[in-house]
């Protein structure tokens, strides 16, 4: 089992940052060349606050993965968590999103385990790095997209 947490700040409003956020099928065309980034969101339900998504990612250079999740939207845009329902992961985040004097402050807890015996190998050895390197790309990625919608 992998966990990280990671931070950034963003120099873009918060609004900007959760209306990117909330745009999940959009989630692919934030870096679509990056080595980690989601290649893949689509939304299957959506039910009030709670949104099921089919997703795919690229973790590192050999690591891609497949999941469904269950995505929780506060409606006071300051929190969005994922569970990972099915697929080659479990676990999920918590991300959340607080005003700070330069910017929107995203804040993520991520904890990652594989269900299958090839993950868990290269789990046990670089999965804490991979993940906090997924997030640390992840959220310059939301970082640049944010900053350049909010000079618009």
């Amino acid at each position: 089992m992998a966990s990280s947490s990671n931070s950034k700040v963003i120099r873009a409003s918060r609004d900007t940052v959760w209306d990117i956020l909330v745009d999940m099928e959009s989630w692919p065309d934030w870096a679509p060349k990056a080595q980690n980034r989601i290649t893949y969101h689509h939304i299957l339900e959506k039910q009030g606050n709670t949104i099921i998504c089919e997703e795919r990612l690229n973790a590192g250079p050999f690591l891609k993965t497949k999941s469904i999740d269950r995505y929780i939207i506060s409606p006071t845009k300051e929190r969005l968590d994922e569970i990972i329902m099915t697929g080659d992961l479990q676990g999920g985040f918590e991300m959340t999103l607080s005003d700070g004097s330069q910017g929107t402050v995203v804040s993520v807890n991520a904890t990652i385990s594989p269900r299958n015996f090839i993950l868990r190998i290269i789990d046990l050895f670089f999965g804490k790095m991979i993940l906090h390197k997924f997030w640390e790309d992840l959220l310059e990625q939301l970082a640049v997209r944010a900053e350049t919608a909010d000079r618009r």
